[in-house]
């Protein structure tokens, strides 16, 4: 059998490995003439460090990456904390795996090494016309090619992606460039339409930066570099440890974030989406990189154990976790941009619950972070 991969983002290199090891042959197709850094920074938490020990490279990025102690909601005006899960020593111990934050590229660099090393043939600085889709040389093809995906709109005949109405900022400091450091952890940072999430990332020597605030977008183009002016005027308010990763960051890039209807099914005929192509996600759960690495395992154990009927049972075993992961990353984020008596409701008893009952919050993560697709069934 033979993979025709469309796109050679996260989810793409890892389904190439996922087919790869299973001995299906795999030709992928990338737009871009080489890769370049995209983004900043990534968390990996349980469930996605065990795709990739699968795959054959969770050690390799573990060994640069930053395992964090706790992940945190503060409030972003005055740092008082609402939420603190210990993330680190409940990961392996309930979980099974580590949860990491990594730059976006160390990540990306491992599998596209594996995926040349397993024999992947990878065609660079080719776009795939709509036209060209149903006859590429392959048994099935799998698009990967991200929220604005060429195959979702014209063989699945959806709408172009609409803007969400939610901007997000990322940049990236050298940690030693601080005199205020974040705490050491996966830090929210909540304010009214608008929050900020610190990680450290580089083995502990940078800090990771994303914001996300609530408006019209006034660019002509949808993607780009910011106004480190603009982004200071919008979080002036926060604590000095964001305001000044934004103040010393060289270059911060701006990204509008967009939103699908819901597909009813990932599959047609012999052509399967996975990702953002299938199923984009607001990042307030950080999950969109680790939902991709698990419909790689997934698509690529049914293709071996199904052949092409496998593209429908892999859709059938990742739609309704992927809903749920789309609609509590929406949740996530109108949680973090409470205002008023909601607000103070909320937040009042998230932080009592914190300090009394921590297991109540990682009991409610078991769903999320305790599934391995690697060896169950049903995912």
């Amino acid at each position: 059998m033979k993979a025709a991969i469309i796109g050679g983002g996260i989810g793409g290199m890892a389904a190439a490995i996922a087919l790869r090891l299973r001995g299906i042959e795999v030709d992928l197709y990338e737009q871009a003439a080489k890769f370049e850094e995209v983004g900043a920074g990534v968390q990996i938490s349980s469930n996605g460090y065990h795709v990739l020990a699968a795959l054959g490279v969770g050690e390799a990025v573990r060994a640069t990456s930053y395992e964090p102690e706790n992940i945190q909601m503060r409030h972003g005006s005055n740092g008082r904390m609402i939420v603190n899960i210990p993330i680190q020593q409940v990961a392996q111990m309930r979980w099974r795996a580590p949860y990491l934050h990594m730059r976006r590229s160390t990540l990306h660099d491992a599998l596209v090494a594996r995926a040349n090393a397993l024999g992947a043939v990878l065609f660079m600085n080719r776009k795939i016309q709509p036209d060209e889709i149903r006859n590429l040389d392959a048994d099935f093809i799998i698009a990967a090619d991200g929220i604005n995906s060429q195959c979702r709109t014209h063989i699945f005949n959806t709408s172009a992606a609409r803007f969400s109405g939610k901007t997000a900022w990322r940049s990236v400091v050298p940690a030693s460039h601080l005199d205020i450091l974040p705490p050491g952890g996966a830090t929210a940072w909540a304010e009214k339409n608008i929050h900020a999430v610190t990680t450290w990332i580089d083995g502990g020597k940078s800090i990771n930066f994303v914001g996300i605030s609530e408006g019209d977008w006034q660019d002509a183009d949808w993607n780009g570099g910011a106004d480190r002016k603009k982004v200071e005027a919008l979080f002036f308010h926060f604590v000095p440890q964001v305001c000044e990763v934004i103040a010393k960051s060289d270059k911060i890039m701006k990204w509008a974030l967009f939103e699908h209807e819901p597909l009813q099914a990932f599959s047609q005929d012999n052509i399967a989406l996975i990702g953002d192509a299938a199923h984009p996600m607001m990042p307030s759960l950080a999950q969109g990189a680790v939902m991709a690495l698990e419909d790689a395992w997934v698509l690529a154990k049914c293709l071996s154990d199904h052949q092409v009927d496998g593209l429908a049972i892999y859709s059938t075993l990742r739609i309704k976790r992927v809903a749920r992961v789309q609609k509590e990353s929406e949740r996530n984020l109108n949680r973090f941009h409470r205002n008023g008596i909601q607000k103070w409701v909320e937040y009042s008893g998230a932080k009592a619950l914190s300090r009394f009952m921590p297991s109540y919050f990682i009991k409610r993560l078991d769903w999320l972070y305790g599934v391995d697709v690697t060896i169950d069934e049903k995912i």
